[in-house]
């Protein structure tokens, strides 16, 4: 297992794990809103907007994660069936060591995803409403030690 950068030719898998890894923490939003989304997100995590890391075991990619350069915001996917299991700890402590502070967002129906950023360190720094989803987003920033 791995954590190195994206290739150009890997966008399409890395969508799909967006997709799936949306589908399965959102209960509640249309089919057609992911789906519309899907194509902004084959650029926004693409290297024209993002600095895009893969964790790869062999040979198959199984989450990344993304520094959005023009929001200093890190993303972070995992591919459902292999959440859990130390990959998106993985990713989020590379992004640290690489990047340092940033800020990271979630939904707030998103109860692992909250906990999961808060067990890490991270407190909420703004709430706000989703752009897109118009659904209530925290925005989340590490404490200082």
């Amino acid at each position: 297992m791995m954590i190195r950068e994206a290739k150009k030719e890997e966008n399409s898998v890395i969508a799909d794990i967006w997709l799936m890894s949306m589908r399965s923490a959102h209960y509640g939003f249309k089919e057609t809103y992911w789906t519309k989304q899907y194509k902004s997100i084959r650029i926004k995590y693409s290297q024209v907007r993002s600095d895009v890391y893969v964790y790869e075991d062999g040979g198959v990619l199984l989450g990344f994660g993304a520094y959005v350069r023009d929001s200093d915001m890190v993303r972070i996917f995992v591919a459902p069936g292999y959440q859990h299991k130390g990959i998106g700890s993985a990713l989020l402590k590379f992004f640290e060591e690489r990047y340092g502070s940033f800020s990271c967002r979630c939904y707030r129906h998103n109860a692992p995803a909250v906990n999961f950023l808060k067990n890490r360190g991270y407190a909420i720094i703004e709430k706000r409403q989703n752009v897109d989803s118009a659904a209530e987003e925290y925005v989340f920033r590490k404490e200082k030690e």
